[in-house]
């Protein structure tokens, strides 16, 4: 069980890292059009199911 919980773990760690690499890419891309990007938690959303 415990190996399960840690492949998880690290599984998660690699998608929110992904997540926010392209969450700074959404960022940038927004400001430079003067527009206002979602928070970064409205964005995590988009990872997690």
């Amino acid at each position: 069980m415990k190996t399960i919980s840690l492949m998880n773990t690290k599984k998660l760690e690699r998608i929110t890292s992904f997540a926010r690499r392209n969450y700074n890419t959404y960022v940038k891309h927004y400001q430079s059009r003067n527009l206002t990007p979602m928070s970064l938690e409205e964005f995590l959303k988009n990872y997690e199911s």
